[in-house]
């Protein structure tokens, strides 16, 4: 049975609340992950993070997180997992919401507003070295993300509008960490409908040019809808 100091103690104890966000892109450079450096420090980087403030949401906070660094919230999302760590205050209890953001390139920037804050995109392999925090985020996104691209084709959110099969294939192989079939890789995607001829090749390049494709979202849709296993 509780006792009053019980219920003292636990009406003292004070909450604060985050949203800590992972935003992957992807280029030729490989899978890179966004880090900024709020207090200005050599050795400070961190994944962006806000508090959840009175009066706003976990959707609210997480869309401002998006548009505040990458200049819109329409990209795909998803939530991690709550991660519960150690304050430096007795009666305080520090939550942070975990999320992971898919950006195309071509579609982000870094606001003006932001010169004054160090922003950048780090590739995967030199973003190990952040706190320990930050880093079982990282490494819980990571293990979402390459599980989720083996089921479904949420993958095709960092490629460009517009992209050749190769890009395509070493996205997965990134991303994957593993070699793939050039053959194999093509038949399937073609199998499953996934992408669109849209009749154009790549131009001023001096091997053979290769040609571009769009991701075809409404058949993926269907796919989806009929309960499609995706096996890449």
């Amino acid at each position: 049975m509780k006792t009053n100091d019980d219920r003292k103690t636990n009406a003292a104890r004070h909450y604060t609340i985050s949203i800590d966000f992972v935003i992957f892109n992807f280029d030729d450079g490989g899978l890179q992950v966004l880090l900024v450096n709020n207090q200005n420090k050599k050795e400070n980087w961190e994944l962006p993070s806000h508090l959840i403030s009175e009066g706003e949401t976990i959707e609210s906070t997480s869309n401002q997180i998006l548009k505040k660094y990458v200049g819109a919230k329409d990209f795909y999302t998803e939530q991690l997992k709550v991660f519960n760590h150690t304050s430096q205050y007795p009666q305080s209890d520090n939550i942070t919401i975990g999320y992971y953001a898919l950006v195309k390139k071509d579609k982000c920037y870094l606001e003006n507003e932001l010169k004054s804050l160090e922003v950048q995109w780090c590739k995967i392999d030199k973003a190990l070295d952040l706190n320990y925090k930050h880093s079982m985020i990282l490494d819980c996104s990571l293990k979402k993300l390459r599980r989720r691209i083996c089921e479904s084709a949420i993958g095709f959110n960092l490629l460009p509008e517009k992209f050749t099969l190769l890009q395509a294939m070493h996205l997965y192989e990134d991303i994957l960490g593993i070699e793939m079939n050039k053959s194999n890789f093509r038949r399937k995607i073609f199998k499953m409908g996934l992408v669109l001829d849209i009749d154009e090749k790549e131009e001023d390049v001096s091997h053979r040019a290769a040609k571009f494709y769009k991701f075809n979202l409404e058949n993926y849709k269907k796919l989806e809808q009929s309960g499609h296993i995706f096996r890449f």
